[in-house]
């Protein structure tokens, strides 16, 4: 069973391999498979010949129908997330915006902001801004933490200027 299943994983270069060469014991002319010493070998193993040219062959024509159809759904898949980053950056509010705008300014789109503020809360729950690091001394009265910009917000304030931020 675990030959069958690792049979099943094998790469379509090798699916491709194995086709050709089961294909072409089955279906060449008796001649050619004489000169090359494969009669007695077809007449053996002409069952498993057959049944590795089908199953390959079928795997083959699955992977060569699924991964266009993959690619072409996971190309408009990113493009509906970016569409509904970029309304989600359009829909923050101009005190979120502002404080976006301040963190673009400073180097490396990095600033301290308090981790108790509820804007700050609701960014990081976004995934729009998130702390720089995992541990920090933080004094009890003033929770303060780096936190940064995330990349696609940087990317998609500098492709679209009309967002506000």
């Amino acid at each position: 069973m675990k030959e069958l299943i690792s049979f099943l994983k094998l790469p379509p270069s090798i699916l491709s391999a194995l086709v050709l060469a089961s294909g072409f014991i089955i279906f060449a002319p008796s001649k050619v498979l004489e000169k090359l010493y494969f009669i007695d070998f077809k007449e053996t193993y002409g069952f498993y010949i057959g049944l590795v040219f089908i199953v390959s062959i079928s795997i083959l024509f699955v992977y060569l129908v699924t991964k266009p159809v993959k690619y072409s759904y996971d190309k408009h898949r990113e493009i509906r997330i970016r569409k509904n980053e970029l309304k989600y950056l359009r829909e923050l509010s101009n005190d979120e915006k502002h404080l976006i705008r301040q963190m673009l300014s400073y180097p490396g789109y990095t600033m301290e902001l308090s981790a108790n503020n509820g804007m700050v809360i609701k960014l990081q729950s976004s995934f729009v801004i998130s702390p720089a690091g995992t541990t920090h001394v933080v004094d009890a009265y003033d929770m303060k933490l780096p936190f940064y910009v995330q990349p696609w917000v940087v990317k998609m304030t500098g492709e679209n200027p009309d967002i506000g931020i």
